[in-house]
């Protein structure tokens, strides 16, 4: 018979940035895909029809773990015209032929997940942001605070303290409109600093770890701060938003994510919190 081989594999690392390829200009590059992203941090495999350098590819994504600790995540992938080609083309020689079956259903399993997809969109991402929601933060933190081995971890509750009196005033759209805006400089000012959620309707939460001191967090600060510092569209003749950021350090002390939360509350509520 003949063997099944792959077309492309990378070794990506647990901050989702390829380490090892056999493409050798994808190394060092970042993960994207939400979905991909998604299926990583709750170390779940994952498979996928998408575009690879102009042609379509189909990708499964492993976990792999060693001594119960997850290294990273193996992708392997192959073109869809070679995928087909070698389904079909072992059709006939023995036991190839359930092997042939096997791959054609892996398929079409593949094209109809889109479904589920989205439903596990609608579970796990804020639909007027696409934010990562509260429900893959308290997940996605858990497996955090649960990392003993990580250094320096911590959050940064974001809570936009006159938002609710402006979203009275102007009107619940025009409110989703200003959300939707803040969201938006948040990701593009924070970048691949760390994991952006939207925890509530007007508050958001910033991850990040392997900082080198409080030093690093205050810079972070100041860059979240200086999102606010731009006048909002809708907000020309209004008072601009005014936002409060709470920082709690993931220390040992916090076992789950209620307590973690807390004093982020309490932190970004109390003054001098900035």
């Amino acid at each position: 018979g003949e063997a099944y081989s792959v077309d492309f594999a990378h070794f990506i690392d647990n901050n989702n940035v390829i380490l090892e390829s056999t493409m050798k200009d994808r190394v060092g590059d970042s993960i994207s895909d939400k979905n991909v992203l998604q299926a990583m941090y709750l170390n779940q495999e994952y498979d996928v029809i998408s575009d690879v350098e102009g042609k379509n590819a189909y990708q499964v994504f492993v976990p792999v773990f060693v001594e119960g600790e997850k290294i990273g995540t193996l992708a392997v992938g192959q073109n869809t015209e070679t995928f087909l080609a070698a389904a079909f083309g072992v059709i006939g020689k023995g036991i190839w032929v359930l092997f042939s079956v096997i791959v054609v259903m892996g398929v079409l399993i593949v094209i109809t997940y889109n479904k589920s997809a989205s439903q596990l969109k609608l579970a796990y991402y804020d639909p007027l942001t696409n934010l990562p929601n509260d429900s893959y933060m308290k997940e996605y933190l858990s497996s955090k605070i649960a990392q003993r081995k990580i250094k320096n971890k911590a959050i940064f509750l974001i809570n936009m303290r006159n938002f609710r009196t402006i979203n009275i005033a102007l009107g619940f759209e025009v409110g989703d409109l200003i959300i939707r805006e803040i969201a938006d400089r948040l990701e593009e000012a924070l970048g691949k600093k760390g994991m952006l959620f939207r925890f509530t309707a007007d508050r958001f939460v910033f991850y990040v770890e392997n900082y080198q001191d409080a030093k690093d967090l205050e810079k972070v600060s100041k860059i979240i701060a200086s999102v606010f510092d731009r006048p909002f569209e809708y907000l020309k003749r209004n008072k601009q938003i005014r936002p409060e950021i709470g920082i709690v350090e993931i220390s040992d002390r916090y076992r789950n994510v209620d307590d973690l939360m807390k004093d982020g509350v309490s932190f970004s509520s109390s003054p001098g919190s900035l």
